[in-house]
């Protein structure tokens, strides 16, 4: 369904879902999904950078 939006919107760089216990991080590289998860207490700033960093990784799938 997100690529519906992808025209009118841009492409999804990632999704980011805050829960109680967890953190969800989900990244498209062009021909895969990655998902992981990270500590809810995390600063922003760190989440930011290992969200980069997952990207840099990734982006050749």
């Amino acid at each position: 369904m997100r690529q519906e939006f992808d025209k009118g919107l841009g492409k999804v760089r990632y999704v980011q879902v805050e829960r109680e216990k967890v953190t969800q991080i989900v990244i498209y590289p062009k021909r895969k999904t990655v998902y992981f998860t990270l500590e809810p207490e995390l600063s922003a700033t760190k989440k930011m950078a290992i969200i980069n960093r997952a990207k840099k990784i990734t982006m050749h799938l």
